[in-house]
């Protein structure tokens, strides 16, 4: 096994199979708790109502919208069928990235060191945390397929110039902008990639070129949103707001803050020594590269500072500062973009650079089953609170009146919007539940919260819970 996988490919299908197979089974050891059925406050608050295509379409998100009246169509909720969903997502994920890592892959790399670099992104912490909302897998899994076959038909589009190749990039590219706008980081990041690895004309040329498929896409993109954002009563997601000019300098501050937390302090469920650990990989990389080659270390350094950028202005040109890996998830793959262009450079010690990515991707799995063993924790005891809470409001007899959350813990808790499914889910019964009205929200402010004597506040003809 270990002489097949060490020595050198016999062609790129052989190198994007045994990749795609590294990385299946490295985010199956990752995420794979979810397929258990762990479940968020989204999950829950979809679990007994529809998303209506409005909602999609406000985002800009119309292949989410079509997707949503399917489902709407054969009576199936999205949390239905989130085994499904979760499968798929790990296939398509596992196929995008063996085609990130392969397609321009020199012949002479180990097969081992390009399923490592997949199965390390794969794995990635910020993947596990982005991957939790599971409401949303079935969506994210038809965006990582649409940019796997962009990537492929792009790659022909740059060797050949074919216009049925660019015309299919064009194409994907849009679809998988309609299922998750996020997406735009990780094909800028290919675009950038598939340039430099380009032999052909000057550097310009290729950029030039390997991008005009993305612009295309984008404006494609651009005019198919403004023409079915109003569908179904949908409208501007004011989310989408852009920041005003004298928030810049704020903003800049608040992006400089972010980043060494981004880059080695840890963020969320990504931990500081592990942080640390794809720091010094890095690091040792660049070192033995800049001896061998300092051009194509400068080069990767540079795509690295290019990637990051990207990844971050989303984000950052946005009304609402609210960084989270949802909107950065793509820096999981700043790192391995950079190892696979600096791999040419690091022949004498691929060996050493293997290992280090093997304690890489065992110390991801490790984080990212953690993390999900905390939220699988804490799904548990908001379903234990909502059972204790359904049986006090029978004590009460208020089960057939209408009945408002009023969430004033502030600790992350599960929020009141949820509680409807959270409740359904608990006890497969389905409560008259509404939004808390202003008046709820005072009421509970100076009253008993959960689990203290008075909590229910319960009135004819309606009740408020106050946590």
């Amino acid at each position: 096994m270990w002489k097949y996988i060490s020595r050198e490919p016999a062609n790129i299908e052989e190198r994007i199979i045994v990749s795609a197979l590294f990385a299946f089974f490295s985010i199956l050891l990752s995420c794979g708790p979810l397929l258990l059925g762990i479940n968020t406050p989204d999950d829950h608050a979809t679990s007994d109502v529809s998303l209506p295509a409005a909602f999609f379409f406000g985002q800009g998100r119309f292949i989410a919208a079509v997707q949503s009246e399917i489902l709407l169509y054969l009576g199936v909720k999205l949390p239905d069928i989130s085994f499904m969903a979760d499968l798929f997502l790990f296939s398509s994920l596992s196929i995008l990235v063996a085609l990130l890592f392969s397609s321009f892959t020199s012949p002479r790399t180990p097969l081992i060191f390009t399923a490592m670099v997949a199965a390390v992104a794969v794995s990635h912490p910020f993947l596990g945390t982005f991957f939790v909302y599971r409401v949303s897998a079935l969506n994210i899994a038809f965006c990582f397929s649409f940019i796997a076959g962009a990537i492929y038909c792009h790659k022909h589009y740059i060797e050949s110039g074919s216009p049925s190749h660019f015309l299919l990039t064009v194409v994907l590219l849009t679809l998988s902008f309609g299922c998750y706008q996020t997406i735009l980081p990780l094909a800028a990041m290919w675009t950038l990639y598939a340039a430099i690895c380009s032999e052909n004309n000057t550097l310009t040329t290729r950029i030039t070129r390997s991008f005009l498929p993305i612009v295309c896409a984008l404006v494609s993109y651009l005019v198919l949103y403004v023409l079915t954002k109003d569908t179904d009563g949908g409208g501007w997601d004011s989310r989408a707001s852009l920041i005003s000019a004298r928030d810049i300098p704020t903003r800049l501050f608040e992006v400089l803050n972010l980043l060494p937390t981004l880059i080695w302090k840890g963020w969320y469920a990504l931990p500081p020594v592990l942080a640390k650990l794809i720091c010094a990989t890095l690091l040792f990389c660049t070192v033995v590269g800049t001896f061998v080659s300092a051009r194509t270390t400068v080069t990767a350094l540079g795509f690295a500072g290019a990637s990051l950028a990207g990844v971050l202005l989303p984000v950052a040109i946005l009304a609402t500062w609210a960084p989270d890996t949802r909107n950065l998830y793509s820096f999981a793959f700043i790192f391995c973009f950079v190892l696979v262009i600096i791999e040419p450079t690091l022949r004498g010690v691929l060996g050493k650079v293997t290992a280090l990515l093997l304690a890489i991707c065992l110390s991801s799995i490790i984080a990212t089953n953690g993390y999900l063993a905390h939220i699988n924790r804490a799904d548990k005891t908001n379903l234990w609170i909502a059972g204790q809470i359904f049986l006090d409001l029978n004590k009460a007899q208020a089960l057939d009146k209408t009945i408002s959350f009023v969430d004033s813990r502030g600790d992350g808790g599960m929020p009141s919007w949820s509680f409807r499914g959270l409740v359904y889910n608990a006890t497969g019964r389905r409560l008259n539940i509404v939004n808390p009205a202003n008046a709820d929200v005072e009421k509970c402010a100076t009253a008993p919260k959960w689990p203290e004597s008075g909590y229910l506040n319960v009135a004819d003809p309606h009740t408020v819970v106050c946590l």
